[in-house]
């Protein structure tokens, strides 16, 4: 009986030794190969700098009248970023402009002038040539001397030549006039140009500022007003 007992005792033991045993194993599964994509992550600290830097600069000097940003801030393109003092070139180009009107003016003057001068020129001429052709007939009937013949032809080419004067001259002084308005409001222009350029700074794009001068401070062409990365 104590056999049997033994026997039962070493079944029971043997089993659950196998039992406990297998919940110390490692599980593993196995799985069929896929295509697909590794991911790979990596955590860090730095500091982002922009591959590009847009620096804004001022063709003359101007007062930094107040600035709407601050250095490190981020901007979209088109915000106010700062205002200049421009009233010194809101004057310089009215004042231009005015020149601009006085040579527009005075070119109409010289333009109406000079068509004064042709027609009064067209008209003696066409009186001299009519002179030299009642000259001419008179003279082969025997009703005028040779010499007034001569003076009426005289006078014929005198008139010729005072003609084409005031078309060469005329011509000349308004080319002249016209240049000078041309030069003029190319001048208006950019003056006008760079009135809109720097009346209100804006953003060129989105960005970052990485560089600012400071309100109240007079812009130096030569350095930048701001720099946006």
């Amino acid at each position: 009986k104590s056999i049997y007992v033994f026997i039962a005792v070493m079944l029971v033991l043997t089993f659950f030794s196998k039992t406990i045993n297998n919940f110390m194993l490692p599980r593993v599964k196995t799985a069929v190969p896929q295509a697909g994509i590794l991911n790979k992550e990596v955590t860090g600290e730095g500091i982002v700098e922009g591959k590009q830097i847009y620096y804004a600069y001022a063709k003359d000097s101007f007062k930094v009248e107040d600035i709407k940003i601050q250095e490190g801030e981020t901007v979209s393109q088109g915000q106010l970023l700062m205002i200049l003092d421009t009233k010194d070139l809101t004057r310089e180009l009215n004042n231009e402009q005015n020149i601009l009107t006085q040579k527009e003016i005075a070119l109409q003057i010289l333009q109406a002038k000079t068509k004064r001068e042709i027609e009064t020129a067209q008209d003696d001429l066409d009186l001299r040539q009519r002179n030299a052709t009642v000259a001419e007939q008179m003279y082969e009937i025997g009703a005028e001397s040779e010499a007034d013949l001569k003076k009426a032809q005289a006078d014929l080419r005198a008139a010729k030549r005072a003609y084409d004067a005031a078309l060469n001259s005329g011509d000349l002084d308004i080319r002249n006039a016209r240049l000078d308005v041309q030069i003029q409001a190319s001048k208006v222009a950019a003056l006008q140009d760079e009135l809109n350029t720097v009346t209100n700074i804006v953003a060129p794009y989105d960005g970052v500022v990485t560089a600012l001068c400071k309100k109240g401070s007079l812009s130096d062409p030569a350095e930048p007003l701001y720099a946006v990365a």
